[in-house]
C-alpha cells in the first residue's frame, strides 16, 4: 500500500522477485505499509520483476469541503503527518490550519474530523493497536498527535469501527514544533521528538504522565525518533541539521553516537525487529542512500544506493523475510530483500 503526497492511495502486488521498483507518478511516496511478505526464490536465482497496481483511488475528504483551503502542503508532504493502517483500512492526517484532525476509512465516502484538536496545525501522528490495552475504555487503536506549538494529545477509539475518538491526555512539553511521535505497545510508552532538541518519554499507564527527558547535544533539533532495541531497552533519534544519530537506554544513558557526512544527513528512521532475535535500524539519507545499522551500537551493516540517487521520502520494512521498501520523492518506490 503506497500513500502519495497528492492524496492517492495505490494498492500494489509484487510477484516473485528479490528486488523491485515501480513508477507510480503523483506526489512523493509519503507512507507505506506491508500487508504480506512475498515468497523467496531458492538459491540466488532472481525471477522477473513484476509489480501490478491492483487499485488506485483518492482518500476521502471531509463533508465541509474546506480541506483544500485549510490544509498546509508543507506539512502533509511529510510522512510523520500521516497514519496508514491497511489491515483496518484506516487513515489519519494532520496539516489542517485550524488544528483539526482528519481520519476515516480509506473506502468511506467522506472523512471525519476532530475539530480544533490542537490550537495549531498537527504535524506529527502515531498509532498503535497494542498500546490501546494500556488505556481504559480504548477499543481498537490509540492515536497520538503533536502540533506546531509543541502540544501533545493522546486519543482513544471509542468503538471497534474507529468512527469516534476521545482525548485521554494532553500535555505541552515542547517549546517548538513536534517533529515525530512513536508508540511502544508492550511497555505502553509514547516518545515525542521536537525542534527544541528535546525527546520526551511518557508512560501511558494510568495515570498517564511524562517519565523522562533526553536532549541532543548543543540543543540540536530532533528530526526523527523511534523506540529501538528491546534488550537493552533503547530509543534512537537523529538530527538532520547536524547529521547525528544517537541511541539512549530508556533509563537515561547515552549508548552510541554516529556522525554522518554533511551530504548524507539522515532524513528518516525505521526500526526493523524480529522479536528480540534480530534488530536493526534503517536510515534514509539526503544523498539518496539507504543504510542498515545494528542496534543498539549503530555499526554499519550495508549501504545501498536508491534509484538514480533519488532521496528516500518514506521507509518501511518487514523482518521475516527482511524486506525493505523505500518511497522516493518523485513518486516511485523501490524494494530490497536484505541478505545476511
Amino acid at each position: 500500500f503506497v500513500l502519495q503526497a497528492d492524496g492517492q492511495l495505490r494498492c500494489c502486488r509484487l510477484h516473485h522477485s528479490l528486488t523491485a521498483s515501480s513508477e507510480l507518478g503523483g506526489g512523493g511516496a509519503m507512507a507505506m505499509a506491508l500487508s504480506f511478505a512475498p515468497s523467496r526464490t531458492s538459491g540466488h536465482t532472481v525471477s522477473p520483476v513484476r509489480v501490478e497496481v491492483e487499485a488506485q483511488y483518492r482518500l476521502p475528504s471531509s463533508n465541509d469541503g474546506w480541506d483544500s483551503w485549510l490544509t498546509d502542503p508543507s506539512i502533509t508532504c511529510k510522512p510523520g503527518a500521516w497514519v496508514l493502517l491497511p489491515d483496518r483500512r484506516f487513515f489519519a492526517r494532520g496539516g489542517m490550519g485550524d488544528g483539526s484532525l482528519v481520519f476515516g476509512g480509506t473506502g468511506d465516502a467522506s472523512a471525519k474530523l476532530i475539530p480544533r484538536a490542537h490550537e495549531s496545525p498537527i504535524c506529527a501522528l502515531a498509532s498503535s493497536e497494542s498500546a490501546s490495552r494500556r488505556v481504559y475504555g480504548s477499543r481498537g487503536i490509540l492515536l497520538a498527535s503533536g502540533a506546531c506549538d509543541g502540544s501533545l494529545c493522546v486519543w482513544r477509539s471509542c468503538d471497534g469501527q474507529l468512527k469516534k475518538f476521545t482525548c485521554v491526555g494532553r500535555w505541552h512539553l515542547h517549546s517548538m514544533r513536534v517533529n515525530c511521535l512513536d508508540l511502544e505497545g508492550d511497555l505502553g510508552l509514547l516518545l515525542s521528538a521536537g525542534e527544541d532538541g528535546l525527546l520526551h518519554l511518557l508512560d501511558l499507564s494510568p495515570p498517564a504522565r511524562p517519565e523522562r527527558t533526553f536532549q541532543f547535544q548543543k540543543g540540536l533539533p530532533a528530526s526523527d525518533a523511534r523506540f529501538a532495541s528491546r534488550a537493552p531497552a533503547t530509543l534512537v533519534a537523529c538530527s538532520a541539521a547536524a547529521g547525528v544519530i544517537c541511541v539512549w537506554a530508556l533509563h537515561g544513558y547515552l549508548l552510541a553516537t554516529v556522525e554522518l557526512a554533511s551530504a548524507a544527513s539522515a532524513c528518516g528512521l525505521r526500526v526493523l525487529s524480529e522479536r528480540d532475535a534480530r534488530e536493526a535500524l534503517l536510515c534514509g539519507l539526503e544523498d539518496g542512500d539507504v543504510e542498515l545499522r545494528s542496534l543498539p551500537y549503530l555499526e554499519l551493516v550495508w549501504r545501498r544506493r536508491c534509484k538514480e540517487g533519488r532521496k528516500p521520502s518514506a521507509l518501511e520494512g518487514s523482518p521475516s523475510p527482511w524486506l525493505v521498501w523505500a518511497g522516493l520523492q518523485d513518486g516511485s518506490f523501490q524494494g530490497f530483500f536484505l541478505e545476511k
